[in-house]
This record gives structure tokens, sequence and C-alpha cells, in this order.
């Protein structure tokens, strides 16, 4: 038997670290920061910048959504 490091779980398969950069750096989407982090270590830097563009996009309209639902306007 297998021991489980508690990442076979996760659908975006992160490291225990991985998942502690996701928090500190603010991400918003566990796929697109694995996503991104692949890029940027397969050497492809403007890829993973656009992928960080995306998610904090994503994230600003999930924010925006979540205050128009609670009543701002």
């Amino acid at each position: 038997m297998t021991q489980n490091d508690g990442t076979q779980d996760d659908c975006s398969n992160l490291t225990e670290e991985q998942e502690a950069y996701f928090i500190e750096l603010g991400w918003h989407s566990r796929e697109l920061f694995a996503a991104a982090l692949a890029a940027f270590m397969r050497g492809d830097e403007p890829e993973g910048r656009r992928i960080a563009k995306e998610d904090q996009r994503l994230k600003r309209a999930t924010d925006d959504d979540r205050g128009t639902s609670q009543g701002e306007g």
C-alpha cells in the first residue's frame, strides 16, 4: 500500500509547498496556478504571465459579483 501525502485528492495535484505559495500569493484558481507554474518551469515566462493576468481578471470578476450580490449600487 502506498502512502497518500494529501496531494492525490487535489485535482490540480499541487504539492504542499506549491499550495502554500498559492495561498500566500493570493491566486484565485488552483488550476490556473498549476498551469502558470508549469509554464514558468519550462521557461515560457510570457505564457506564465498571461495565465497570471487571467487569474487576476477572474478574481476581480468574482469579487465584483460578490459586491453586487451584497446590495452595492
